[in-house]
């Protein structure tokens, strides 16, 4: 199945560790050009170029991030507690979302005991992350004890 509705043809290069080229090209010989850290994101704003539908691409790169690992807390990853603090940074990996999510009820926790969920398992555990998924890097969300409501924190 495509990814999107436009034919293009893509390359992807590394150019060093995290950083990214994209050179698309249609069937009219047309080219798109980009360097970023997201190769999902520039093969997203190739498709944009040639015309995709917004939608088609947001939808595109949900389905990529779906499959992306999150470092969830050992209290959430044990059903313990709720998530209540989400923390994206930049990914350090092409399988990496960027996405923490913690209880924030304990301050120093051991990372050993941290476990990777893919972002669908966190959606499928706190449907209410969802509108978040897609957020930029550098992003603190957090959700008071007693709220149904996310609230971004930087």
């Amino acid at each position: 199945m495509p990814d999107c509705s436009v034919d293009c043809s893509i390359q992807i290069e590394e150019m060093s560790a995290g950083v990214y080229k994209i050179t698309a090209t249609d069937k009219t010989g047309r080219q798109f050009s980009k360097v970023g850290h997201d190769p999902d994101l520039l093969k997203c704003e190739a498709y944009r170029y040639f015309g995709a539908p917004e939608k088609e691409g947001l939808a595109f790169v949900k389905r990529l991030n779906s499959n992306k690992g999150a470092i969830v807390c050992e209290h959430v990853a044990r059903h313990l507690v709720a998530i209540r603090k989400a923390v994206r940074s930049r990914p350090v990996a092409a399988e990496d979302s960027g996405w923490q999510f913690l209880c924030g009820e304990f301050e120093g926790e051991d990372p050993k005991n941290a476990a990777i969920w893919s972002i669908q398992e966190v959606i499928n555990h706190e449907p209410s992350l969802g509108q978040w998924i897609e957020s930029e890097f550098d992003v603190v969300i957090e959700k008071a004890m007693n709220s149904d409501a996310w609230h971004r924190k930087s």
